[in-house]
């Protein structure tokens, strides 16, 4: 019985670790994209 519980959790738990993933690679993504620009102009 226990064993069934366990499974729905866990996949709860791997649903919200992957978007937690997704999220922090979005921000970096973007923060990288920033960093980028800014480097650009400072080259000009």
């Amino acid at each position: 019985m226990t064993e069934g519980a366990t499974g729905i959790f866990g996949s709860t738990r791997e649903k919200a670790q992957t978007e937690d993933f997704e999220r922090l690679r979005d921000e970096l993504h973007a923060k990288i994209g920033q960093l980028t620009i800014e480097v650009d102009s400072l080259r000009k």
